[in-house]
Order: C-alpha cells, then sequence, then structure tokens
C-alpha cells in the first residue's frame, strides 16, 4: 500500500487529470480545474488561521483525497465541504466497491483520532456505496450529514408539461398568461461553452441580488458595492465564487429567460463525464419579474429541448 501527500494541488495535476478523465461517473465538481479554484480561494479565506491545511493524500496512484485538516479541531472533510461544491467525492479510476473502500480505509488511517465529517456524496456515486462499506467495519469516528438533492429523469413520456402536478401546470399556464396579458415577449436561450467576464458579471450581480432578496440574516448578504469592485479587477471571480471563475475557462451549460430583452432567470452548471447527467449548480431569478414565475417557463422549455441528450437533469442541492 503507497501512500503520499502532496501539499500543492499543481504537482498533481496530471495523475488529476488522468484518474478523473478515465470514471464516467465524475462531475465537474470532481475536475482539476474546479478544485484548484476551490483551493486558491480556500487559501484566500486565511485558512490557516483557522489551524487548517488542504492535504492531497494519494493512494496506489488510483485515488486522490483533496481533504481539508483541522488539526485544532481534529476533523477532516473533503475540499468544498464550507464551500461551492454540491457533490463531493475522492478521485479515482475504478468504480470497484471494494477496492474503492480498501483505498478509502488506507487514506483515512492516516487521521487516527480525527473525526471524518462525510456530506454531499451523491448516492448514485461508487464512493457512497464504498463509504457504507468501509464504515460497516470501522471503529472510525465518522459524522455524517444528509441534504436532499432534486432531479427529473428524461425518460417520461410526451413533454414535461404532461408529467407535472396540477398546481405545478396551472403556474406554468398562470406565467404564460400573464406574460400574455402585460403584452411582454419572452424567448429562452442556452448553451455550453465558456463565458466571457462581462456575461459572468451580470450572472452574478442577478444571483447576488437574488440571494439578498431570500435572506432575513443581514450577516449572510451580499455587499454589492465591494461586489462591483471585485468584479472591476483581474482577481474576477477567484474572490467572487467558484463558479464565475470556473466559467471563465472551462465550458459551462448556460440556459436563461429574457422578458423584453431583460434577463429575468438563469440557471448555470455542466455535464457528468459521460455527458448523461447535467448538474445544474446555480439558478436565479430578477427580483423584478417574480410575478412571472420565469424560471418554471425556462426550465419547462429547456428540459424538453434537452431529454434526448441526457438521462437526468440533476438540480442538486
Amino acid at each position: 500500500m503507497s501512500i503520499s501527500v502532496i501539499y500543492n494541488i499543481k504537482r498533481i495535476k496530471a495523475l488529476w487529470e488522468k484518474l478523473y478523465e478515465a470514471n464516467s461517473e465524475m462531475s465537474f465538481y470532481q475536475s482539476f480545474y474546479w478544485n484548484y479554484c476551490l483551493d486558491k480561494r480556500t487559501r484566500l479565506k486565511n485558512i490557516k488561521k483557522n489551524n487548517a491545511i488542504i492535504e492531497y493524500v494519494i493512494c496506489n496512484e488510483r485515488m486522490i483525497a483533496p481533504l481539508v485538516v483541522n488539526k485544532k479541531e481534529k476533523t477532516v472533510f473533503i475540499l468544498g465541504y464550507e464551500d461551492s461544491s454540491d457533490y463531493l467525492s475522492f478521485i479515482y479510476n475504478s468504480n470497484d466497491i471494494e477496492t474503492i473502500s480498501r483505498d478509502i480505509g488506507s487514506i483515512l488511517n492516516c487521521f487516527k483520532g480525527y473525526k471524518f465529517i462525510v456530506n454531499k456524496i451523491n448516492q448514485n456515486m461508487s464512493m457512497y456505496r464504498a463509504v457504507e462499506m468501509w464504515t460497516s467495519s470501522s471503529t472510525a469516528v465518522l459524522e455524517k450529514k444528509s441534504s436532499d438533492c432534486v432531479y427529473i429523469n428524461t425518460n417520461y413520456i410526451g413533454t414535461i408539461y404532461d408529467t407535472m402536478t396540477k398546481s405545478s401546470r396551472q403556474n406554468y399556464r398562470t406565467s404564460l398568461n400573464r406574460l400574455k396579458k402585460d403584452n411582454k415577449s419572452y424567448r429562452v436561450e442556452f448553451k455550453f461553452s465558456t463565458l466571457s467576464k462581462e456575461f459572468s458579471l451580470e450572472l452574478y450581480k442577478l444571483y447576488c441580488l437574488r440571494r439578498n432578496d431570500c435572506s432575513e440574516n443581514k450577516k449572510k448578504r451580499f455587499d454589492i458595492g465591494k461586489i462591483k469592485r471585485i468584479l472591476k479587477t483581474t482577481k474576477f471571480g477567484m474572490n467572487a465564487d467558484v463558479l464565475s471563475k470556473y466559467g471563465l475557462t472551462e465550458p459551462v451549460f448556460w440556459a436563461g429567460i429574457y422578458i423584453d430583452n431583460v434577463l429575468a432567470a438563469f440557471c448555470e452548471g455542466a455535464y457528468t463525464n459521460d455527458k448523461k447527467r447535467l448538474c445544474i449548480s446555480r439558478v436565479a431569478t430578477n427580483p423584478d419579474f417574480y410575478i412571472y414565475s420565469p424560471g418554471i417557463i425556462m426550465f419547462v422549455d429547456i428540459i424538453d429541448k434537452l431529454r434526448d441528450d441526457i438521462d437526468l437533469f440533476d438540480l442538486t442541492r
């Protein structure tokens, strides 16, 4: 059993990409560049003040565990747990449950006396079942947390509208009728590509406005003035959020609905390696258009158009 620890993510880029590309179930949350952005963002948040370090533990050149180790609190969790990743996982090239389980055990044995926080592991991934297998025979201390995910299976008959509940269909019709009554035009667009800095700025500002509008906790609200200053710098995205930074360099899926040529709602995400699941990482609605529920119109439109290309439309968490 070969175990090594690396502290500079750039040193393992080749191995990371080799393992990642060999595994069809990996999502963009496990890609090298996404985790590179997470690494930089985590360090920018002064991780040393929390007595925590980032360790990349490699097992047998077939698994990489990107871990945040807090020596003061004696906890270990996967990089992204306290940030933008909706799904967390180690990086591995085999989906053999027993092999993954053994490698997980070998890695976590390096942290005896620590509590391993398990969260955001997709139940459809091999790692989820491997963790279950490992914990059944381990005396390690784990803290398991769960959160619900929402996805739409695209093998429905007819249209997505036909599968909706009675109340959802009524809401959809009401939205269209309001647009018609108010003499509003709309169009839905979507694409899979990198995004320009200017367009990313527009999306991020709308996302922040939506978050502020929904948040009752003032401490959790975004400082729009500060965001505007950040977005003018060359560090845009790194200080803003990981998805913004990622989309400047790597292709992302984007869909939006415009009402009278104004962006009323949008979603962003990316595909899993097998291109069969589309993971939506962010959804936001322009507060000026709440009355029209533009998000539901957008999703009804794009899901029907994408159904032949994907198996699951995954709204994550």
